[in-house]
């Protein structure tokens, strides 16, 4: 699901798509090597956030 995106109530996402848009609409069907790619994105993502979470200093102005 892109960003900004509006997902309408009812609307049903097949597994595997590419959906952007206001309404939101189908664009494309990922292959399985571009949804890896997807979810090996979003997992470093969540790693970073934990890494700057430890490394994160309070503001003591």
């Amino acid at each position: 699901i892109g960003a900004n995106s509006l997902v309408t109530e009812g609307k049903e996402i097949p597994e595997g798509s590419l959906v952007m848009g206001t309404p939101a609409k189908v664009i494309k069907t990922l292959t399985p090597e571009q949804q890896a790619e997807l979810i090996k994105s979003a997992e470093s993502y969540v790693e970073r956030s934990k890494q700057f979470k430890q490394e994160l200093k309070a503001d003591t102005r």
